[in-house]
């Protein structure tokens, strides 16, 4: 299955990490398989869908993604790599600068910054999310 970025405009981390249970729940797997599938602990999974004011990582929840074989349209591989550069390509046919991503977003500019230019980015999935 496919998730669409447009569905994630204007949703924060809860909502997203609830849609993420609801695709555990329309595959018909219990937390334990679905961590398993991500290569990860029942425990993680569970805290990290439970409580997203633990911030995630966008690298975890990608993870949990592609154990469950889901993805996010127009981004492949789902890296965080290729999200961040498929949000640039957006960002760049906005006609929208760093800086004005980083001020619409309330992010910092600095990392904001940052974050595009890493070879391996790590954010934390309310970050994208903005």
């Amino acid at each position: 299955g496919w998730l669409a970025p447009s569905s994630f405009a204007d949703v924060g981390t809860a909502e997203f990490l609830g849609t993420v249970r609801g695709w555990v729940a329309r595959l018909n797997l219990r937390i334990e398989e679905a961590a398993a599938l991500a290569g990860m602990e029942a425990q993680q999974l569970e805290r990290m869908l439970s409580f997203p004011e633990l911030a995630p990582s966008l690298k975890d929840v990608l993870q949990v993604l592609d154990g469950l074989g889901l993805g996010i349209a127009g981004v492949e591989p789902l890296t965080t790599a290729m999200v961040l550069r498929w949000l640039d390509q957006r960002r760049e046919a906005m006609k929208m600068s760093k800086v004005d991503l980083a001020a619409r977003s309330g992010c910092n500019r600095q990392h904001m910054t940052y974050m595009f230019q890493q070879p391996d980015p790590d954010p934390k999935l309310e970050t994208v999310l903005k």
